[in-house]
């Protein structure tokens, strides 16, 4: 560290900053006037603000725009507050550098409320803004713009429309998000047909795409026989223009960094120190932006070139190895899942990069054959993904490595690398291969520890509970919202994967009603579509004899996604591993014309050891009744009640709780629903019952462990 002390600076900021972000102490300094911009977002009142627009993203049927300098204005006095980002209908752009009038809703950028759940506060601190206005009234106040940052940006739409003109759609979106970082174009099927192969690397601007072209320019450039300073300082200022042009990204910002002290390093006669240039790269992003050091592609970033650098010496095959078993953890620690064939695809698929990247500039200036080769071998990706994908375990969930398992991982790592290394004999090497996935398994350990969770989901106003048994059974009871877009993608999944579970045995819809259902049905349309690689089992459905549309398309979907179907009423039962589920309702012999699917809906007991829980779904009326019947003839004190239908005044009534004595109510809820959820008089009823209620909209998601003999209660809000 002594030859290195921008090394030891770099880490010391690191280790700082660790600890001031792990006290919830702000890592820069905020406006004085955001404390009273908090209290009057509460309000629910429209509220003015002027900014300049900073930056714009503009798409086909909405743009955002994020306001700097923004103060809001009050009885004619301004107050100075962090930056706030609008979304608006429509393709709309008015020019970096304009200065706007707002007036809406103010709101602060939500925490996540769901293990594994995106962080949208994290995205906005690093992107620069603290607050949102969603549709806003604008008024345009200057209409004067930066003049570079505007050319940059038209420069960056007209080249997207060049690429979308010359080639395929498909080809497109992928070429667009290579040369120019912009993946709005780019399909929801190509991301995930990417993600899954474990080559996303090759979709962003990063050390890869700038040293090849660094490199190009850099030879170019010397062939005109110009000085190799001038030469230099013209590779730089063109690498620099194409960086700000993508929008300089955390791993651009390395990238050009490092390539800089590249030829810096070649004109000086110095030593090119890799260590010392990330550690440059990384003091500047860091005193520029400090919750950069919690962003994936910072931290993605710097381990892999921390990995090469320590590896360098090795061959392709081990270092390609060792990227591969390093960033392991830090991959299942922000997305809970691992490609399995990642190395081979890598190998295949990278040495077309710079071809790619070549005649996909070429071909979007000149046209004609030059554009053929780019597309051509994006199709034979393309079609190399679509066959790794149909294999087994194409993408394994880890889910988030717990710390032991973590620590324990890589100390073995650091045993099983020096014994590789002592071994130059390739066959010997051979002996210690079936290791690797001994390790995985130990980084993926999560033990169950012989208890029973519930993970209630905050879905916003909508229901979902995911239980897994101490014999890793899993059930999934109910998943939607009427308030969260793509509730299953957006809240479900990210659950799932965060808590390990690789395969939904039971999944289980106790009524069609889309707050409930519809996250179901997106993860088995996924499932189907080869976006998922959850496995699901079973599929649960109330039996009923009158069967709408919407049961008839979760019924398709169930066996298109190759799962078994099963219809539960009244009496029916499942056990596995001393948990014991017991159905409740529907009573066919209850079900009216037309059917009342709140009525019918299931409602299930489940039970293990002493602990006793019961979910109602949307349960009322004559159903709720039949319920309380069954109850009375067989009373037990249960430990958690799920509220049925949101905390609806007309569900759940006194004699109900009088029989079933809970502990702890659960009410799954969404904040300001339109609805007044949960009613007045049902909380007062609660109340009165002796229970501890929770509720997602004030908790986020609730989770409940229990032995069988006792059991603890952990809001994730706490």
């Amino acid at each position: 560290m002594k030859r290195r002390p921008l090394c030891l600076l770099c880490l010391t900021l690191i280790l700082l900053l660790s600890i001031l972000h792990a006290f919830h102490l702000p890592l820069l300094p905020q406006p004085p006037g955001d404390g009273q911009a908090d209290g009057l977002s509460k309000s629910g009142k429209p509220i003015t603000a002027e900014g300049k627009v900073l930056s714009e993203s503009i798409h086909e049927d909405y743009s955002y725009c994020t306001l700097s300098d923004a103060v809001l204005i009050q009885n004619k006095q301004t107050i100075k507050i962090s930056n706030i980002r609008l979304s608006l209908d429509g393709s709309r752009s008015y020019g970096a550098g304009a200065l706007l009038r707002v007036t809406g809703n103010l709101e602060g950028v939500p925490a996540p409320t769901n293990p594994g759940q995106f962080d949208a506060q994290a995205y906005a601190r690093i992107k620069g803004y603290r607050y949102l206005m969603k549709r806003p009234k604008v008024q345009v106040v200057n209409a004067h713009t930066a003049r570079l940052p505007e050319w940059m940006s038209r420069q960056r739409g007209r080249l997207v429309e060049r690429i979308e003109e010359v080639y395929p759609r498909r080809q497109a979106g992928i070429l667009a998000a290579m040369l120019i970082g912009d993946k709005g174009e780019m399909e929801e099927e190509d991301r995930n047909e990417w993600r899954i192969g474990g080559i996303s690397h090759m979709l962003v601007i990063s050390g890869l795409h700038l040293s090849i072209l660094g490199l190009f320019l850099w030879k170019l450039l010397k062939k005109c026989r110009l000085p190799g300073r001038v030469a230099a300082g013209g590779t730089l200022l063109l690498l620099f223009a194409y960086s700000v042009l993508t929008g300089f990204a955390v791993s651009t910002i390395r990238a050009f960094v490092m390539f800089g002290l590249v030829l810096g390093a070649r004109l000086t006669g110095r030593t090119y120190d890799p260590p010392t240039a990330a550690a440059a790269a990384a003091l500047l992003i860091l005193l520029d932006n400090p919750y950069y050091l919690f962003d994936a592609g910072f931290e993605l970033s710097f381990a892999a070139v921390g990995i090469c650098f320590l590896f360098r010496k090795r061959s392709r095959l081990m270092l390609a190895l060792m990227l591969y078993l390093g960033m392991l953890p830090l991959i299942l620690s922000i997305f809970f899942e691992f490609p399995l064939y990642s190395i081979p695809i890598n190998l295949l698929a990278v040495p077309f990069l710079p071809i790619i990247l070549g005649t996909g500039i070429l071909g979007t200036l000149f046209g004609g054959w030059l554009a053929l080769p780019a597309p051509l071998l994006l199709e034979a990706i393309h079609r190399l993904l679509n066959l790794t994908g149909t294999l087994p375990f194409a993408s394994i969930i880890g889910g988030k490595p717990l710390l032991p398992a973590l620590l324990t991982y890589l100390l073995l790592l650091i045993i099983w690398s020096y014994l590789m290394n002592c071994c130059r004999a390739y066959k010997r090497r051979l002996f210690f291969l079936p290791a690797i996935p001994l390790m995985i398994l130990v980084l993926t350990f999560h033990p169950s520890w012989g208890k029973l969770r519930y993970l209630f989901l905050d879905t916003g106003q909508g229901d979902s509970c995911l239980i897994t048994t101490p014999s890793k059974v899993s059930f999934l009871v109910d998943a939607g919202s009427s308030t969260v877009y793509e509730t299953g993608r957006n809240r479900i999944l990210p659950a799932i994967k965060y808590e390990g579970v690789r395969r939904i045995d039971y999944m289980i819809a106790t009524h069609m009603d889309s707050d409930h259902v519809g996250g179901l049905m997106e993860i088995l349309q996924k499932k189907i579509e080869g976006e998922e690689q959850l496995e699901i089992g079973n599929v649960v459905l109330p039996y009923l004899k009158q069967r709408g549309d919407a049961y008839r398309q979760m019924e398709k979907l169930a066996k298109e996604a190759g799962a078994r179907v099963l219809y539960l009423s009244k009496g029916d039962r499942l056990a596995t591993g001393g948990v014991t589920l017991t159905v409740l309702g529907p009573d066919p012999e209850l079900e009216t014309d037309p059917v009342d699917e709140n009525g019918q809906c299931l409602v299930l007991h489940i039970r293990y050891g002493r602990f006793d829980a019961l979910l109602t779904g949307d349960v009322q009326g004559e159903g709720e009744k039949e319920v309380i019947r069954s109850l009375g003839r067989n009373p037990d004190r249960y430990e958690v009640l799920k509220v049925a239908h949101h905390g609806s005044g007309h569900s759940t009534p006194s004699k109900l709780l009088d029989q079933i004595r809970p502990a702890a109510a659960l009410i799954s809820v969404g904040a300001g629903n339109r609805y007044g959820h949960p009613s007045p008089e049902t909380i007062k009823r609660l109340k009165k019952a002796g229970c501890a209620i929770y509720r997602t909209d004030r908790c986020g998601a609730v989770s409940v462990e229990t032995d069988g003999k006792t059991f603890k209660i952990s809001p994730f809000l706490a």
